[in-house]
């Protein structure tokens, strides 16, 4: 790998590396990294913090069971660890390149920072983290930068399957300033855009934020719609969030707080009787540690200890960075034991006098561990089982195993229970141990003491009502139909989308409130489109649309539609013809008119002279050139559907159309009390209507939901029938339609079949005279020749079967026999006869004979009845 120039460092880093080189460059400097029988790890931690508390003890019981175990390090090696404290970055960097004089050959730390991790690289000593999770902290970035904890991206796929579980659309990231945050928002939003959600607001609140700044944040997030908020902040400062949260009233029924592993690991160090009081039915995911005879000894031993080391401290668990901790000196042990040579270990010593720390851009001041690259190998090919489970690393980072699980943790009165669990690759929920066969999750107790699932939205209180735009002209009045009162000033939005959505709304079990607003705004407007009115929506100008708006795959990909709540075809519609006198002669027809779509039939084969409307600018034209085949010439669109019985009555001989394709819906309120109209045709799958939102809108299934439940009532029934009712009823009453048919009403089909039945016969004829006049050598009058013709027909089948036994004889050779004369008036046998002839026995005599014309067989016959033949053929012969 090429070297890290100064000029790659941010200017605070570099700042930082040069002052640390030009302390740390007249230090002495041993030879070899092993002192007789000794091998040095440091560690960086912050005494004062819990942390770096559990964290210390668990490094002092690793490091003497390393030392108690000969297997582990070669030639009775022994691990000694040298602690440095540090509470910032700068101290880190202080503490790590003080430890490089101490020839460590390698550190664990629990406050990982670039600055740390560039001077590992260039000193070629590994850096083992288990604190580590942010993307910008990765092992291709900073080669000697082990990550012992899972990665933020596990993290974030966890909490993201948490929101698909509970169908949360929208979700309000909270971050800090600091590297503890960075990265994470885009591993969620990749993770919840793989289930249909997204993440609508990123807060940020500053690491060192006192709770004035916090308590403004948290009334931006009060006026947003989402409740669902995921918590990604170190454990100080998330602690000051919810206690002000709490204040404001946002730890109430409806809210949703999740927070990720780095602060719920944490929650038995941090929270005491008053903080958990405001915490109190929040979420949280925690890595999950396997049970195991060896952990239980390991805390046992650990507690005893841990009450040693800090005799004043409350709290005594054992966390899952302690054990990480723990893992990583065997680690580093089992790696050392594998290159197993005493001594081996040496570092570059600077020239006498120093040089300067920086020369040409480069680090060149700093000691380096010419085997460390060797070591970090190692340490990346170790795979064990540890006490936090099993140890695996993948791109230096803890790669998740099979069994890798997350606890799915809720805060319930004074201290916190599992929920679930959630395995890492497959994101799948389970409700206890073990995970077979009980998928989901536990009853949780969400804020506000409530056992019902949050939406994870709602209207804020101080926020603005829904906006919604309808359109200003529909499609029919029966759909939308805006009224203008002058005298009152007000326009009233009537119809039957209008009436359903009212209808829908009140079955949510939440109040919504909203305004109606007109598109175009202007009342003459008419340059617009349904497609403009949807572009309101996608344009954020407004929230939802509502009116005769059609499902589109491409309108689905800027807005999100609900469920249809009218049919979902389409159809066409033409005139039918009507038998008001009753004795038309093609009253057969109109019932394949109406039900077989026979002028469908005639359309794709007479297109020279029919010709199918569409309104402009919709699926149909689509469908008609697409899936019907019909030529542009037989298409003519049309701007509006006021003008169907217009056109259609003019036909297109006189600039009309015969037919015209549209939605059934608009097909069924245009065919009401006319009877001389029909669908005809088969009805082709279309989107149906369906109310508009913005895209990642929680009402979208809420609405969907409440539209199917109401689409099965009797209240969309009744709906129905007030806008729509039953076209063939009226036409009925009217007595337009005959209800029965006499012989008068079939002459057509008289006619048609009359005319097909003599052009066949005259055809027949007319080849048979031609093949008698090639054929025959007749002569005489006109009588005669007509009296052989007729003999001519009525032989001619028999001839042709005669002939094809002649044909078949003649392939028989070498066979003569005497002509045999058969009676006309004897039988011919079957073919069953003959089979039977043909399986006699070989010494059995048989006769063979000849037929005359009109004769199809021959036949076997006894030999006391005919004569016999000079010259037997075999049996499976027949001689001519």
């Amino acid at each position: 790998m090429p070297k890290k120039t100064m000029a790659s460092f941010p200017v605070v880093r570099r700042l930082l590396l040069m002052l640390l080189f030009l302390c740390g460059a007249s230090n002495p400097c041993s030879h070899a990294i092993f002192l007789n029988d000794t091998v040095n790890i440091g560690v960086i931690l912050d005494n004062n913090s819990w942390l770096g508390k559990v964290v210390k003890t668990a490094l002092k019981l690793a490091a003497d069971d390393v030392n108690n175990d000969a297997n582990l390090v070669m030639n009775a090696t022994r691990l000694v660890l040298h602690f440095r404290h540090a509470q910032t970055l700068l101290h880190a960097a202080t503490a790590a390149y003080d430890l490089l004089d101490r020839q460590v050959v390698s550190i664990v730390e629990t406050q990982t920072s670039e600055v740390v991790s560039d001077i590992g690289e260039a000193a070629k000593v590994p850096i083992l983290s288990f604190s580590a999770t942010t993307p910008s902290l990765s092992h291709q970035r900073f080669p000697y930068l082990v990550r012992m904890a899972h990665s933020d991206s596990f993290h974030m796929k966890a909490i993201a399957a948490l929101v698909k579980h509970y169908g949360w659309r929208r979700v309000v990231f909270v971050h800090s300033d600091v590297d503890f945050g960075c990265g994470a928002v885009s591993l969620l939003t990749d993770a919840l855009r793989d289930f249909g959600s997204e993440v609508v607001y990123i807060s940020m609140i500053s690491s060192a934020a006192e709770k004035q700044s916090i308590r403004k944040e948290l009334y931006k997030l009060m006026e947003m719609e989402s409740r669902v908020f995921v918590v990604h902040l170190p454990s100080d400062v998330g602690l000051n969030l919810f206690m002000e949260a709490q204040v404001m009233g946002m730890m109430k029924a409806g809210y949703v707080w999740i927070t990720t592993p780095g602060f719920t690991s944490v929650w038995d160090y941090v929270i005491n009787a008053s903080t958990m009081a405001s915490m109190q039915g929040v979420l949280g995911i925690k890595t999950h540690i396997p049970n195991s005879e060896r952990l239980q000894d390991f805390t046992e031993r650990w507690e005893r200890q841990f009450k040693l080391d800090n005799p004043n401290s409350k709290n005594t668990e054992l966390s899952v960075y302690g054990l990480l901790a723990y893992d990583a000196v065997f680690m580093i042990a089992r790696a050392i034991g594998k290159m197993g040579i005493k001594g081996s270990f040496s570092v570059l010593t600077p020239t006498s006098p120093p040089p300067p720390p920086v020369a040409n851009g480069e680090i060149n001041s700093i000691k380096v561990f010419q085997q460390g690259k060797q070591l970090l190998q190692e340490i990346l090919l170790r795979s064990f089982t540890g006490l936090s489970g099993a140890i695996e690393l993948h791109n230096g980072e803890m790669d998740a195993s099979d069994s890798s699980l997350f606890e799915i943790v809720n805060v319930v009165g004074k201290s916190y229970q599992i929920v679930g669990y959630l395995a890492y690759k497959s994101g799948k929920l389970f409700k206890t141990l073990p995970l077979m066969g009980n998928e989901g999750v536990a009853p949780v107790f969400w804020p506000g003491s409530s056992t019902k699932i949050p939406l994870g939205w709602e209207i804020p209180s101080n926020g603005k009502r829904l906006r919604i735009v309808v359109p200003r002209n529909a499609g029919w009045k029966e759909f939308v139909n805006v009224t203008f009162y002058p005298d009152k000033n007000e326009t009233i939005v009537t119809g039957f989308c209008i009436d359903v959505f009212k209808a829908v709304v009140r079955l949510l079990n939440y109040e919504l409130p909203y305004d109606l607003f007109l598109y175009p705004p202007h009342a003459n407007s008419t340059d617009w489109s349904y497609d403009d009115l949807i572009r309101q929506v996608y344009l954020k100008k407004y929230d939802a649309a509502v009116g005769d708006i059609t499902i589109r795959a491409w309108r689905s990909e800027i807005v999100e539609f609900t469920q249809p709540f009218t049919e979902t075809e389409s159809v066409m519609v033409a005139p039918v013809i009507m038998m008001e006198e009753g004795n038309n002669a093609w009253a057969f027809l109109t019932p394949l008119v109406q039900h077989c779509g026979l002028q469908l039939v005639l359309l794709l084969y007479t297109q020279d002279w029919w010709c199918v409307g569409y309104i402009k600018g919709s699926f149909a034209g689509d469908i008609l050139s697409q899936n019907l085949g019909i030529a542009d010439k037989n298409l003519k669109p049309f701007s509006s559907r006021e003008t169907y019985e217009e056109i259609l009555s003019k036909g297109s001989k006189k600039g009309g159309v015969d037919a015209i394709f549209d939605a059934i819906p608009y097909v069924r309120a245009f065919l009401f009390g006319r009877c001389d109209y029909s669908m005809v045709g088969r009805r082709y799958k279309s989107g149906g209507f369906g109310f508009v939102f913005q895209k990642g809108s929680p009402l979208v299934l809420d609405i969907s939901k409440a539209i199917l439940n109401f689409t099965q009532s009797l209240e969309f029934q009744e709906i129905e029938a007030k806008y729509f009712k039953d076209n063939i009823n009226i036409c009925s009453d009217r007595g337009e339609v005959p209800k029965t048919l006499d012989v008068r009403n079939f002459r057509g089909l008289f006619l048609i079949t009359g005319i097909v039945s003599s052009s066949v016969l005259m055809v027949y004829f007319y080849q048979a005279l031609r093949k008698f006049v090639k054929d025959s050598d007749a002569t005489g009058n006109q009588w005669e020749c007509l009296k052989s013709f007729a003999r001519y027909l009525y032989q001619e089948p028999e001839e042709v079967s005669v002939s094809s036994q002649v044909d078949a004889a003649e392939s028989w050779e070498d066979v003569e026999a005497e002509e045999l004369v058969v009676d006309a008036g004897e039988n011919i046998p079957s073919s069953s006869q003959v089979d039977a002839a043909d399986s006699l026995p070989e010494n059995e005599e048989r006769s063979w004979v000849d037929v005359d014309e009109g004769e199809d067989m021959m036949s076997p016959t006894s030999t006391s009845s005919m004569p016999t033949t000079t010259n037997e053929p075999p049996s499976n012969q027949i001689q001519e």
